[in-house]
């Protein structure tokens, strides 16, 4: 019996271990998948995302790659519409063969992705999105690099009314899970404080259409409004609204739409205007922001520096560095296990402030704000 029950235990250590070989990543090339908008209005998000990843890559790839192997980037243009994000998804997996999906662009083409994700025990990595779902309850297999939209309007809503002495709160969002998340958010953060949202308007995904959201918020007479949308509704939203009573209330943009290309569209005509970022400015003397800059001028020196491009660049450093954290030989099992619980000390060279909860997001929110030739931090969360 007892030869029996040694012979059976040794049996299950061979099988284990054959497995684990079996198990093992043994391509030369790690492939990851991309969807996000590449044509429409949200192009440029999607754009600049992945020119900062790619630099990044592209850079780790120029010094040897991890541990002998390549990082390849594959991005696919989605429209910023969940059923191509799907269709988009299906092929980066069973045609591409990524090991995982890296940058998706958004809060509804992320839901569409992330069943299938699941299904095909693919970890999904670095989504441009501050969404819940994302973050609660905790899921092993994604890594989220940016802070999510509670974190943002909580770091809003605290400069807004605490430092600011705002009372009089209003949204305008996108009328689909981007929106809906932010808007809860908004409203259960408020219930926190005791204050009521004083009007609401919406607009729906990939159109201009906010005149009924001009409308709706007009006769609520907000002096602050929390806008949880893409970068050219909002502009519409501010343009159209410069000569209503609406004019002279706080606009409060969520780090989704793009700070840099709103001021561009918008140029002197908007005041009152100040964003969130998940990111430094990237133009600041930090390490890791200084060697972005480089990258970026020797792989993309066309490329304009931002905010999106260092959010890529960023996730591409976390990402790469799980990876040569890992060594030569892993599994998938053993990637994903190190998703669910990112050691610090992988991160300890980076001069980026790096915290281990919710799968190694980054650490702070900003404020910001444009002087007129350049954009300045107002206030950060925490606080210093």
């Amino acid at each position: 019996m007892k030869r029996t029950l040694i012979g059976l235990f040794v049996f299950f250590i061979l099988i284990g271990l054959i497995f684990q070989y079996h198990n093992r990543y043994d391509e030369d090339e790690i492939r990851l998948g991309m969807s996000a908008a590449l044509t429409g209005d949200l192009r440029q998000l999607g754009l600049d995302f992945y020119k900062g990843a790619d630099a990044y890559f592209k850079s780790l790839n120029d010094s040897g790659g991890v541990h002998g192997r390549t990082i390849k980037l594959i991005i696919k243009d989605d429209k910023y519409e969940p059923k191509i994000t799907e269709e988009n998804v299906k092929s980066l997996i069973k045609d591409d063969k990524v090991f995982a999906l890296f940058g998706i662009v958004g809060t509804p083409t992320a839901q569409a992705a992330l069943p299938l994700a699941v299904s095909s025990k693919t970890p999904m990595l670095a989504t441009v999105s501050g969404a819940m779902f994302l973050r609660q309850p905790r899921n092993p297999m994604i890594l989220n690099i940016r802070k999510g939209y509670h974190a943002e309007i909580k770091a809003l809503l605290d400069y807004l009314i605490d430092e600011t002495g705002h009372k009089r709160i209003a949204a305008f969002y996108q009328n689909d899970s981007f929106g809906h998340t932010g808007l809860y958010s908004l409203k259960e953060l408020l219930h926190e404080r005791n204050i009521k949202l004083v009007g609401e308007g919406s607009y729906k995904r990939n159109t201009l259409a906010v005149g009924h959201a001009i409308y709706e918020l007009e006769a609520t007479n907000p002096d602050a409004i929390i806008m949880i949308g893409a970068a050219k509704p909002t502009v519409e939203f501010i343009r159209r609204s410069l000569d209503t009573p609406l004019g002279e209330a706080t606009k409060a943009i969520l780090s989704f739409a793009s700070a840099q290309n709103m001021m561009i569209d918008l140029g002197c005509t908007a005041q009152n205007l100040i964003f969130t970022q998940v990111v430094p400015l990237p133009w600041g003397e930090c390490e890791d922001v200084v060697q972005y800059r480089k990258d970026m001028s020797k792989y993309y020196p066309k490329a304009s520096i931002g905010f999106a491009s260092l959010e890529g660049y960023i996730a591409g450093v976390m990402v790469g560095s799980i990876f040569e954290h890992l060594g030569r030989n892993f599994s998938k099992d053993a990637f994903i296990d190190a998703l669910y619980d990112v050691p610090k000390e992988i991160f300890r060279d980076r001069s980026i402030v790096i915290k281990d909860n919710n799968c190694g997001c980054l650490d702070k929110i900003y404020i910001i704000k444009y002087t007129g030739t350049e954009f300045k931090v107002i206030a950060e969360h925490p606080h210093e």
